[in-house]
C-alpha cells in the first residue's frame, strides 16, 4: 500500500514538472513573439534612413527589398507600406508616435486623410480603434469631404420588407456621422 502511494506521488510530481516545463516554454515563446513584433516595428522605423543613405546599395544588395528581406526577414509589402507610411507621417508627430507604439498597420487606414490639423485626433482614433473600425471611419471621412464628425455611433443594419411592415436585423454596422444624423437614424429605425 505504501509503495503504491509513493508511486502515485512520484507520478504526480513528474506530471507537475512537465506542466511547469510546458508553461515555461509557452511563456518564452510568447515573449519571443512579442519581441519579434517590437523589433520588426523598429526595423520599419529605420527604412526611410536606410533608403535615404542607400545603405542597401553600399552593402552590396540589389534593392532595399532584397536588403530588408535578407537582413530582417521583411516582405516586399511591408517595406513598401513602411516607406509609404513613414513618408506620409513625416510632418505628423502624433501619428508617428502611434507608428512607433503600435506599428504601421495601426495608422495605415488614416494616413491618406491625415493633415497637421487633424493629426492629434486621428492619432487618438488609431490608438483606440481596431484597424477594421478605423478603415470604416476613414472611408466615412473621405465620403464626407474630409470633415471629421463630432460623434459616431454604432447602429444595427436592417432591411425593410417591400410593404415597409417588417424589419429584419442583418448585422451591426459602424456608421460615422454627427450626432444629429445618428439620432435621426435611430428615430427612423423605431
Amino acid at each position: 500500500m505504501a509503495a503504491r502511494v509513493g508511486v502515485s506521488i512520484f507520478v504526480i510530481y513528474i506530471m507537475s514538472k512537465l506542466a511547469d516545463e510546458e508553461r515555461g516554454i509557452h511563456e518564452k515563446f510568447k515573449d519571443f513573439g512579442r519581441n519579434a513584433k517590437e523589433w520588426m516595428r523598429k526595423c520599419v522605423l529605420l527604412l526611410p534612413e536606410i533608403e535615404r543613405l542607400k545603405i542597401w546599395e553600399k552593402k552590396g544588395f540589389g534593392s532595399i527589398f532584397e536588403y530588408a528581406a535578407k537582413i530582417a526577414g521583411m516582405s516586399r509589402e511591408k517595406v513598401n507600406e513602411g516607406l509609404r507610411i513613414m513618408k506620409k507621417t513625416e510632418n505628423l508627430p502624433e501619428l508617428r508616435k502611434v507608428v512607433e507604439e503600435k506599428g504601421i498597420w495601426a495608422v495605415s487606414p488614416v494616413v491618406c486623410i491625415a493633415t497637421p490639423e487633424n493629426d492629434r485626433e486621428l492619432a487618438q482614433k488609431a490608438r483606440g480603434m481596431s484597424k477594421n473600425t478605423l478603415e470604416v471611419y476613414a472611408k466615412g471621412i473621405r465620403g464626407s469631404g474630409g470633415a471629421l464628425p463630432r460623434k459616431s455611433g454604432v447602429l444595427p443594419l436592417f432591411t425593410m420588407s417591400a410593404d415597409l411592415t417588417e424589419v429584419a436585423d442583418v448585422e451591426s454596422l459602424l456608421i460615422v456621422a454627427d450626432s444629429e444624423v445618428c439620432w435621426k437614424l435611430k428615430k427612423l429605425k423605431g
